[in-house]
């Protein structure tokens, strides 16, 4: 896998079971600690054929599920200037929600960002709208956080970082 996901869309031919045990490895060990994550622009078709900011499977099956991982998703989308993705932008911000993500998040140009909400669809469950309502409340600074000491002693101990 070597394609730049903000040009094109990355495939890795993984199994689940590799990826779980390479990439996942470090939501196991902090996955409490943080209060959101940005799924990849990416596309494991041993998993399913959408990229994994867009599939059910990844977001609702496998972090959440699998993982355990009920805490808040986040979707990064970019808007560029090009006039033919601004509809399939719309749609592809719904598709994120119907996923399973909480929040789109756009950026660099406002009055294409109005055109993308413009379209948009709000289609979260109660649920999501809870855990964005959790992300508000949160505290800006991580290390105010309860859980924070714990996750440093867990990357810690894990070799990854030096307490």
């Amino acid at each position: 896998m070597s394609a730049d996901s903000h040009v094109a869309i990355p495939v890795d031919e993984r199994d689940l079971d590799a990826i779980l045990d390479d990439d996942a490895l470090p939501y196991r060990w902090i996955g409490d600690a943080l209060s959101s994550v940005m799924p990849a622009h990416v596309i494991y078709p041993e998993v399913d054929d959408r990229p994994a900011g867009f599939s059910p499977v990844w977001l609702r099956d496998i972090l959440r599920g699998r993982l355990g991982y009920r805490r808040r998703h986040l979707q990064r989308r970019s808007v560029d200037g090009r006039r033919e993705r601004r509809r399939r932008r719309s749609v592809g911000g719904t598709a994120a929600l119907r996923a399973g993500c909480d929040m789109v998040l756009v950026c660099n140009d406002g009055r294409r960002t109005d055109a993308l909400l413009d379209g948009l669809k709000d289609e979260r469950d109660p649920e999501s709208h809870r855990r964005l309502a959790a992300l508000r409340a949160a505290p800006l600074d991580p290390r105010a956080d309860p859980r924070y000491p714990r996750a440093i002693a867990t990357l810690a101990a894990a070799g990854l970082i030096a307490q």
